[in-house]
């Protein structure tokens, strides 16, 4: 028997716990905002940014255990947004009440979207408007000025990437 998909995506997340999040239900944001629909793009497999509300979020995966399963549940609902970025502001994992085994919230986050990577066929065969997972790791960066990933691989070189 293959994993729920909640499970896949962070085995620190009880299942029942996303199935009930997951219950209560989201309403399109594509549709709060009376966006049209439209097909995606060949090329990015999303909706044009037009389309969808443009969003970057920070997370401070690392911390609390309640930080990884909302990024979860984001990731689960990712294809209603148009991500321009995922920041993780963390440097380093909350020692004795964060059990993960990374230890950056960097590495936690880019764990978490390569699990979303996982699943990325099977959500994309009922909207097509989920983003290629490269897509989402390459928008992943540090919120903190130590990280060794080059220039540009930082949330202010993000800012600055939006900014052109």
């Amino acid at each position: 028997m293959k994993p729920a998909l909640s499970t896949k995506l962070s085995g620190s997340v009880s299942p029942i716990l996303v199935a009930g999040s997951i219950a209560l239900g989201a309403v399109s944001a594509a549709k709060v905002v009376g966006a049209p629909d439209r097909s995606p793009t060949e090329s990015s497999n999303a909706l044009s940014p037009e389309s969808r509300v443009r969003l970057i979020i920070e997370t401070d995966a690392g911390g609390d255990p309640d930080d990884e399963q909302s990024l979860v549940r984001f990731l689960l609902y990712v294809n209603e947004w148009d991500v321009e970025g995922i920041i993780a502001n963390r440097p380093r994992a909350r020692d004795g009440e964060n059990l993960n085994r990374e230890r950056t919230g960097l590495g936690i986050v880019r764990a978490l979207v390569k699990a979303y990577g996982e699943c990325w066929p099977n959500l994309e065969q009922h909207d097509a408007r989920y983003p290629r997972p490269e897509a989402l790791l390459a928008r992943t960066v540090a919120g903190y000025d130590d990280s060794d990933d080059g220039p540009g691989r930082s949330a202010s070189g993000l800012v600055r990437r939006l900014g052109q």
